[in-house]
């Protein structure tokens, strides 16, 4: 079924972007907005359609012969961590009208008015020359201004702070934007992504493929494949996966194309060892499995059958 697909390459950022596109939303994708609003963040601004939302990504700022570089922190930051940089750092956006809050295991930044601005993903951006992934269009000034005061005041926390084990030094604003409305998707993302796990809540809330409200992305695509009730038109799947598992998995979904309960699968997958940004993208759609076999294009080589 895959050497019927049409396979891409592409980085993590853009296949979540894809899969955002796919769900019905426009690019650039809104993220810190959707991540509100799966998990029920009040509104900064009530009364306005809208909600504004920024992330700060908790990073290490590493500086080279040449240039600064950004890296992820040695520890991912626990909840204990997260409060307390949001202690931290919250006076320092009390005079601008916004508030920082811990929501869903992150640093959401709400925003009374919109920005104009263009933020890099943080794995984009790692380990490549900073000067090129900082913030840009109208309100970059701001931003950067932001991110610089942001090193000071965690470089003023002591010598010890909770967060200290982590090497966490500076935050990367990133996610900013509007979220906008919402078309009627008929869609299941199916990922161990933080971010497509909401985006799989909020794209199937109040429908009949609504996802686990506690633990969304959970169920396995492979059993909802064989389980005899209605399908979304399309799924995706975005992970790491081996090949036994892949097999299963596409053994599953030949069978709801073939009788016609599936129209479109797309795979957005890397192999379990040594995962890398790279993710080879197959997209498999009913009208495939007429076309001429050819060898699928994958980061690694299935067992012949």
């Amino acid at each position: 079924m895959l050497g019927r697909g049409e396979a891409r390459a592409r980085a993590a950022g853009l296949a979540r972007d894809h899969a955002a596109a796919l769900a019905g939303f426009d690019a650039p994708v809104a993220w810190a907005s959707l991540w509100a609003q799966a998990h029920a963040v009040a509104s900064p601004a009530p009364g306005t359609p809208l909600a504004r939302w920024l992330w700060l990504e908790p990073v290490r700022m590493q500086v080279g012969m040449n240039h600064v570089a950004m890296a992820p922190p040695a520890l991912v930051p626990d909840a204990r961590m997260l409060t307390a940089l949001c202690a931290q750092l919250q006076p320092l956006f009390a005079d601008a009208g916004a508030s920082l809050e811990v929501a869903g295991g992150r640093l959401l930044l709400a925003l009374g008015t919109a920005l104009e601005v263009h933020c890099t993903p943080p794995e984009q951006a790692f380990d490549s020359a900073l000067r090129e992934q900082l913030p840009a269009g109208r309100d970059a000034g701001m931003l950067r201004r932001w991110m610089t005061e942001c090193e000071m005041q965690l470089h003023q926390a002591g010598e010890d702070p909770v967060w200290g084990a982590s090497g966490i030094n500076a935050v990367w604003p990133w996610g900013s934007g509007a979220l906008p409305k919402l078309k009627a998707p008929s869609l299941r993302v199916f990922s161990s992504d933080p971010l497509l796990q909401a985006l799989d809540r909020l794209a199937t809330a109040g429908t009949a493929h609504a996802s686990s409200s506690d633990a969304p992305g959970s169920t396995s695509l492979e059993a909802l494949l064989a389980a005899d009730t209605p399908l979304p038109a399309s799924l995706v799947h975005h992970g790491s996966v081996d090949d036994a598992g892949l097999a299963g998995l596409l053994a599953a979904a030949d069978q709801a194309l073939r009788r016609g309960r599936l129209a479109r699968l797309e795979i957005d997958c890397w192999p379990p060892q040594g995962a890398s940004p790279a993710v080879t993208a197959v997209s498999v759609r009913r009208s495939a499995r007429w076309r001429w076999w050819r060898r699928p294009a994958l980061p690694w080589t299935l067992p012949d059958a």
